[in-house]
């Protein structure tokens, strides 16, 4: 099962989780903690793929303003997140937490994140930032 699992699915995972720390889960929060965890803001693709897998593996929920982190996960992410190496590591801590769980797939729904959706929440993340 660990083989569906990439890096950027890490990635997307530690910066849900960066986010749900300090805000309600909006894109725009997800957008910021990515760039803040690699330095690069995450494109449609990476997202709708990161997304729809975790959300399809029960370990986020996901609607139209939020996307957070279940309860179930959220302490064990949290050891992972807070585990040995630094913020730049976090895509592959984030990594290695879903190859090591044994995440079972409960739904099909995708989640479609569209050019659109992420170049406005890329503008309100970059928008905070000049405040």
């Amino acid at each position: 099962m660990s083989q569906i699992w990439t890096w950027t699915d890490g990635w997307i995972l530690m910066s849900v989780y960066a986010a749900n720390q300090k805000t309600d889960g909006a894109l725009s929060d997800i957008i910021g903690a990515a760039d803040a965890l690699n330095h690069a803001i995450p494109t449609e693709q990476e997202l709708s793929t990161a997304l729809t897998k975790l959300a399809q593996h029960g370990v986020i929920t996901c609607n139209e303003n939020q996307i957070r982190l279940t309860s179930g996960f959220l302490e064990s992410i949290e050891r992972a997140y807070q585990s040995k190496g630094g913020l730049f590591q976090s895509a592959e801590k984030g990594l290695e937490w879903l190859k090591r769980n044994e995440l079972v797939k409960i739904n099909e729904k995708p989640f479609e994140v569209t050019f659109n959706q992420v170049a406005s929440a890329s503008q309100e993340y970059l928008d905070k930032l000049d405040h």
